[in-house]
């Protein structure tokens, strides 16, 4: 009787069990194994958990799908954009002529569009990576380059240059590139100084000091022209862009456009709390100093070029977190991308809507101001950190 029991109980005994007992013994321990993949039949736990997974796989490749096709679309219109920029002008090229050899369409597209369409996207794509960068590690979405003062000290750098120096692009791009490092070196010594959470206050105090050396060479300049020339420069604009001006300054922001891709996983991590950083082996106060430095080299070979160029480090890296909706290594890249498409469509805006050209500031004013009352409005620029 006993023997006809357990022969019973053993034909009685669940099939998941019995599936069980004929693994092996480290997919039984582990869940995240292939014991989860398993055909286990009759069990409802088993069946959620592959429900859970294939929910999760699902979700994960739509995220990486939106991701790349926002990415791809951006980098299509940017596209679009130089070909455009290229081709936009007071003298307009034709594709056909340029094929056929015609020798004034070659100069003006050698010496001029290609420069100025390299340019703007390349100072587009810096200042919108930049703006990502330090949005993210100040935990501030409004957080913009002249919060440590770049922008302000290259602006009095360029002044300086147009006053006491002699009169030549060049020298006005090196005391403007120049004034833009000096200004976020004292920022960032005072904070070094003072400590790391007084950076941004630091940054400030540059900003003042830099605007106040401004106006007093503004005081000192010649009105009809010494005058004109600082606040067009100051305006922003691509119009004096040449084949032989920009090698040093993109070769340096190529560089650090590198150094910032390169540190990208330290650069997310630096928006969270600074013990959790520094829990997970990241060196807080000399990476965000690292990392701020990379920024503004960025930033100044840019601006040192082309002028005070507003909005597109702000602008840039909200829209593309409004597309990704996460703080990724696809959302610098999505910012630098979008940061391109602005500035290029804005200098083609520039150059073509009035008799004479306008400044490229005007343009990234008039679609960045309308966004950062939307920021406002909707609670989304009051300084909370960026997740």
């Amino acid at each position: 009787m006993r023997t006809k029991q357990r022969q019973n109980a053993k034909q009685n005994t669940h099939p998941a069990a019995q599936n069980q007992d004929s693994l092996p013994h480290s997919q039984i321990d582990r869940p995240d194994s292939a014991a989860l993949h398993a055909p286990v039949s009759g069990g409802s736990d088993s069946a959620s958990c592959e429900s859970a997974q294939h929910s999760l796989g699902y979700t994960i490749r739509r995220s990486y799908d939106h991701l790349s096709l926002a990415t791809y679309l951006s980098a299509l219109l940017l596209l679009t954009a130089c070909v455009i920029s290229l081709l936009a002008g007071k003298y307009p090229l034709s594709l056909g002529k340029i094929l056929a050899g015609d020798a004034m369409q070659l100069q003006v597209l050698l010496t001029l569009r290609i420069p100025r369409t390299l340019m703007a996207v390349l100072g587009g794509f810096a200042l919108g990576a930049a703006g990502f960068v330090f949005q993210t590690v100040f935990r501030n979405p409004l957080a913009a380059p002249d919060m440590i003062g770049v922008s302000s000290g290259a602006s009095a750098g360029a002044a300086f240059a147009i006053l006491f120096l002699p009169a030549s692009a060049a020298a006005v791009t090196l005391s403007a590139f120049a004034g833009g490092l000096l200004a976020v070196g004292i920022a960032l010594g005072l904070a070094s100084a003072a400590g790391s959470g007084s950076i941004v206050l630091a940054g400030i105090a540059v900003h003042s000091l830099a605007q106040t050396v401004l106006m007093v060479l503004k005081l000192t300049a010649d009105p009809e022209r010494q005058l004109a020339s600082i606040e067009y420069w100051i305006m922003g604009s691509l119009n004096a862009i040449t084949l032989s001006r920009i090698p040093f300054y993109c070769a340096v922001c190529v560089i650090g456009l590198i150094g910032l891709f390169l540190l990208h996983r330290q650069i997310i991590l630096l928006s969270v709390d600074e013990a959790e950083a520094r829990m997970l082996g990241v060196p807080v106060g000399r990476m965000r100093l690292l990392v701020l430095l990379l920024a503004t080299l960025v930033v100044a070979s840019v601006i040192s070029v082309t002028g005070v160029i507003s909005f597109i480090g702000l602008l840039a890296p909200h829209i593309a977190r409004l597309l990704t909706r996460d703080n990724r290594l696809h959302t610098l890249t999505l910012s630098g991308l979008l940061g391109g498409i602005l500035l290029t469509v804005a200098d083609i805006l520039a150059r073509t809507v009035a008799a004479s050209e306008l400044p490229v500031s005007i343009f990234t004013s008039l679609l960045g101001a309308p966004f950062l009352l939307y920021l406002i409005m909707s609670g989304n620029g009051g300084g909370r950190h960026v997740e």
